[in-house]
């Protein structure tokens, strides 16, 4: 793959992000090789500072490719006993392939404040420290997605969207923005 090919793949959000899709057939995935993962990644890093890859929940080749080319990892844990213990696994499988502690990262996903299990269980049991956590908040997400619009884009004042921002100025070495408080903040955040 080069510039070239890279490039034509890409496509650029009207917001300045590029996405690279998955195959338009899902049996072409199975043509693409762990050196070529390896590849595109190593190619990508040239040209963008920061790159997110959504991972498959398995330990393909590829996905393992994926993993050892990244310089982070963060794993999406919900708050439930299945999802804390999946990533317990995942936890140990990493450390046995000897990845530090240092590249990873764990976020609690889809988070209320009726969840069974909150941050600070979750961080006991996995005996790390949640990088952040992310409200949940599925009907911004669905109204979003429908309209093809960055949820920041379609819903600016939400907890979810607020979340985000911190994660993602935490992931850019950046203060992340402060919390709303007050009526405007029970206002806005009431459904949390």
């Amino acid at each position: 793959m080069d510039e070239n090919l890279l490039f034509s793949s890409l496509h650029r959000h009207a917001r300045g992000f590029y996405i690279l899709p998955s195959p338009a057939v899902i049996s072409d995935a199975e043509r693409i090789h762990r050196d070529q993962i390896s590849a595109m990644i190593k190619l990508l890093k040239r040209y963008f500072s920061h790159i997110v890859v959504d991972l498959p929940h398995d330990f393909s080749e590829r996905t393992l490719a994926a993993a050892e080319a990244s310089d982070r990892l963060m794993l999406l844990v919900e708050p439930d006993l299945v999802s804390v213990k999946s990533a317990q696994q995942v936890l140990n499988f990493f450390q046995e392939l000897n990845y530090g502690d240092d590249r990873m990262a764990f976020l609690l996903n889809r988070l209320t404040k009726s969840s069974v299990l909150q941050p600070e269980d979750v961080e006991m049991v996995l005996k790390q420290p949640l990088l952040a956590t992310v409200a949940n908040d599925w009907p911004a997400l669905t109204r979003a997605a429908r309209k093809g619009e960055p949820l920041g884009v379609a819903h600016q004042r939400r907890r979810i969207t607020h979340d985000l921002y911190a994660l993602a100025a935490r992931l850019l070495g950046m203060t992340p923005p402060a919390a709303r408080t007050g009526w405007f903040h029970w206002i806005i955040n009431g459904n949390r």
